[in-house]
């Protein structure tokens, strides 16, 4: 976490009592094994308190889990607090502490982001919990992600949108206004204005350094975003009897339904199968060669370096791609030999998971590579032998 950092923290609880015996107790009070605070705002009624999110920005939540009949809609089965945790969820990123008398009926809901605290309980214990609750770094992040978005709309709202109507007035179409804010944060995250972002939230120096190298996680969208599976998105599962990770190569034009005829153009579509990166030649001899000497470099093992940047040694450079390991994707290397091809029904499988889209430039690039490489006209090796024996004579013959 980091450090002097004041968090708001909303306690929701209908009993006025506890909500100011709380208040008192936690307001002002340092986070555990942190120089982080709280600043506590309260609200005793839980329909009201998600109004509170327009009013304050709120950091955490504390909440109690109030029973009572269930009204028009809800689910019988769900208490007031479940119902406030959902509703929380659709609406912000939040963590949450269930502080209750019935933690038994939300102990499922228990998590890194969700705690629970039975009642009653001493303020060290309620501290606790809120330190845990923001032990992980996404709430850093969050904030950070707010602030970073903030600045953007405030630049863009002072800087162009408050001048077109100074220029233009009221006439000007306020959805047009909106659609190039939204430009401007798209914009905002991506390449450089990510690497800014980042280093606003305290990223080590090779998520954001700002040479010409990127970060294996610009390579994907996880999930991905795209409801329909697009060429070049990773799939892991069974194709026949073979389980693997698959890079999808049919073209993505192929793979949307048609409007009336509700087909798709593709009834079988082609995948590659993805090898691990760790079951290759290069890689398992750097690595015996890194137990050897300690060395953790590709120095002591040339032809690993080559591998990694798609240029293979001794093999068909347009044959393979590398993709660095993400999250649960490890790494990969696109084989264009092995190939299989299954009925498109596969993709609704929920055996065949879709992990990952690629992002372009790199998914084209994975296409254009796979099109060259089975594209291309095959010729005879030459006979260099024939060439390098003109100049076999006389050294000192001059070269023309």
């Amino acid at each position: 976490m980091s450090s002097s950092m004041i968090w708001n923290v909303l306690m929701i609880d209908d009993d006025p009592k506890i909500l100011a015996k709380n208040k008192d107790l936690l307001d002002d009070e340092t986070i555990p094994n942190t120089t982080d605070k709280i600043k506590v705002i309260t609200c005793n009624d839980f329909e009201e308190s998600l109004n509170e999110f327009d009013k304050e920005r709120i950091d955490l939540v504390i909440v109690d889990l109030k029973k009572g009949p269930a009204k028009p809609g809800e689910d019988p089965e769900l208490e007031a607090g479940e119902i406030t945790l959902n509703q929380i969820r659709e609406r912000k990123f939040l963590p949450v502490v269930f502080y209750t008398g019935w933690p038994h009926k939300v102990r499922h809901l228990e998590g890194p982001h969700v705690k629970i605290v039975g009642k009653p309980a001493d303020p060290g214990i309620i501290m606790a919990a809120i330190g845990a609750a923001l032990e992980s770094p996404l709430p850093v992040v969050n904030r950070a992600l707010i602030t970073h978005l903030e600045k953007i709309q405030a630049g863009f709202m002072w800087g162009v949108a408050d001048d077109i109507y100074r220029t233009y007035g009221n006439s000007v179409n306020p959805y047009d206004v909106a659609y190039l804010l939204a430009r401007r944060i798209s914009l905002s995250l991506s390449d450089e204005g990510i690497k800014a972002f980042l280093k606003d939230s305290g990223a080590s120096a090779d998520f954001y350094s700002r040479d010409s190298l990127v970060h294996p996680m610009q390579y994907y969208v996880i999930p991905p975003i795209e409801e329909m599976p697009l060429a070049g998105d990773i799939f892991f599962g069974k194709i026949d009897t073979t389980e693997s990770y698959w890079c999808l190569l049919t073209p993505s034009c192929d793979l949307v339904p048609h409007k009336t005829k509700k087909q798709t153009k593709a009834e079988w579509i082609v995948f590659a199968k993805c090898v691990l990166l760790r079951e290759q030649p290069e890689f398992i001899n750097w690595y015996e060669e890194v137990k050897k000497t300690g060395k953790l470099d590709n120095d002591n093992y040339p032809d690993l370096d080559p591998l990694l940047k798609n240029n293979r040694r001794n093999s068909q450079a347009e044959r393979f791609v590398f993709l660095p390991g993400v999250l649960d994707i490890p790494d990969l290397v696109i084989d264009f030999q092995q190939l299989k091809i299954g009925k498109i029904e596969i993709l609704t499988s929920p055996a065949f998971k879709r992990k990952a889209s690629i992002d372009p430039p790199y998914s084209d690039s994975i296409l254009s590579k796979f099109a060259r490489y089975f594209g291309r006209v095959g010729t005879p090796d030459l006979n260099c032998s024939c060439v390098i024996s003109k100049y076999s004579g006389d050294s000192k013959t001059e070269i023309k």
